[in-house]
């Protein structure tokens, strides 16, 4: 992601999730790519996703609070 790569970025996060499916980093910032492509429905996802695993995880709830304002 930092590396403006968001499309690889997606990639390896879904890899990432495949091997450890409770892994509440791996959808968040998979969630950040699909965010910086505009692809909201889907970052949406991921971010809730990243909440169910680790409800009040910071950085999930700040992306659901930028795409609110979008």
């Amino acid at each position: 992601v930092q590396l403006e790569e968001y499309e690889q970025a997606i990639e390896l996060f879904t890899d990432a999730i495949k091997l450890d499916s409770m892994s509440h980093k791996a959808y968040y910032n998979r969630g950040l790519a699909y965010e910086l492509l505009g692809q909201y429905d889907n970052a949406k996802s991921d971010y809730y996703k990243a909440l169910e695993i680790s409800p009040n995880y910071p950085l999930a709830i700040q992306g659901l609070n930028i795409l609110d304002n979008k």
